[in-house]
Formats: C-alpha cells, structure tokens, sequence
C-alpha cells in the first residue's frame, strides 16, 4: 500500500488494494458502487451480517421486486465464504448472491460457486446463477455479474434551455427574491411540468402539493385549469 497514494475513487487493482489496506469500509463501499447497488451504510461499525450491499430488481408472476445480497471481500479467503454467503441467500429470501473479491477465488471457491444452483426468471424466460464470484480486476475490465435487467433508480434531470429573452427576466427575479438564478429556473420548470400534468388528467384532481398536509387535493377550476389552480407555490428567501 505504501506505493499507493488513493485520492478520488480507485483506478486499478493496485489503488484498490490501497484503498482495502487504508479503510476496508470504505472499499466495500466502492466495490458496491461499481455496481450501482445500495450500500448498508447503517452497519458501517457493526456486524454486515454478511451483507455489504443490495440490489433490487423485478420478477415473478406478479413482477414483484427481488433482492440481491452482495459480499465484499478485501482479505484472505476460503470457501467457508461462499457457504456463508449462500445462507445469507436463503436466510434474506434473496434471489441472488454475489461475492466480490480483490483476489482471484480459489478452485474450492469457484466448486460452491458451481454447487449453488439457478435462479429461473419468469420474466425472461431463463436461468441465472444463484451464487456467483467476481474479482475486482473483472469488474473493472467489464466483465459484470450475470443479472436481470433492472430500471435506474432515479431518471436524469432533463436539461431545459431558457427560450431567448427569458434569461434576463429569470436573473431579475431572482435579485429581487434574494434567490439563486438555478433556483428559480427549478421552480420554473417544476411548475411547467405540473401544469403539464395537470392538463393531461380528466379525473378532476389536481396534485396540488402543500407543505402541510402533502395530500391531493380535489380543484373545482381543474377542467378549466390555470398556473394559478394547478400549482400554489411558495418562495422563502
């Protein structure tokens, strides 16, 4: 580790290991980034009760969603890991197990790998391994776990481009408000989106959204629905 100064996130095995040697904790929360999972930050200090990281992703009849348990290994390792790992699996109900290592497993390692079975997806008619390993090296080189296609959790912001004339009308308010020009032109598009919605209903509710209650409710102006009927918004300076 001593070749090894790690800034920002690792780059390669090398700096991977830097980081391992440097804080364990947080390699394991790197290596669960690499997959874009969700990690138990919670049990930073404690016991992981075999369990670094989740990811979920929907299946079965009722596309209902299914947990992935992830295992990060910075250190020696031994196949009683990966008996380990395949209790968490049927101890948490998970549909899946996967263990990262810096180290290549070894053969013992890789033979409970193959013993562990397969998962059968109703939605895409076919099997995945139930327990599968992954060093740091294939992470990096792409070569990724075998999963179901699962949904982003979050969608991007959508880039808006004020139309000509509005950027100095956006930065007048602004001064006036005592606000940041991004804030406005967040509240901005908030509102166009909401009034997009709102148009686009024939229910008869609005989503109007107050700080109070944060409940729908119903607007009687809805049929004929305006900026002022559709959204009720609230600057504080």
């Amino acid at each position: 580790g001593a070749d090894y100064a790690v800034v920002g996130e690792p780059r390669d095995v090398g700096s991977a290991r830097a980081l391992w040697e440097q804080d364990p904790y947080q390699f394991q929360f790197w290596a669960v980034s690499l997959l874009e999972a969700q990690p138990q930050a919670e049990q930073r200090r404690g016991a992981d009760q075999g369990i670094d990281g989740i990811i979920y992703f929907v299946d079965g009849p009722r596309r209902t969603p299914q947990k992935v348990v992830i295992q990060v290994k910075g250190g020696r390792m031994s196949s009683p890991q990966i008996r380990d790992l395949k209790g968490v699996v049927e101890r948490e109900k998970a549909a899946l197990g996967l263990f990262i290592s810096l180290d290549e497993p070894t053969r013992d390692m890789r033979a409970e790998e193959a013993s562990g079975g397969f998962y059968q997806s109703d939605v895409w008619q076919r099997d995945f391994p139930k327990i599968q390993l992954r060093t740091i090296t294939d992470l990096l080189a792409g070569r990724n776990f075998d999963l179901p296609p699962r949904q982003p959790m979050y969608r991007p912001a959508e880039r808006v481009r004020p139309a000509e004339g509005e950027q100095g009308a956006l930065e007048e308010l602004a001064g006036g408000l005592g606000v940041n020009l991004v804030g406005v032109q967040s509240i901005r598009n908030s509102c166009d989106n909401i009034r997009r919605s709102c148009a686009g209903r024939n229910d008869g509710i609005s989503p109007i959204l107050t700080t109070k209650t944060r409940k729908i409710q119903r607007n009687p102006e809805y049929n004929n629905p305006n900026p002022q009927s559709c959204l009720f918004a609230s600057i504080r300076g």
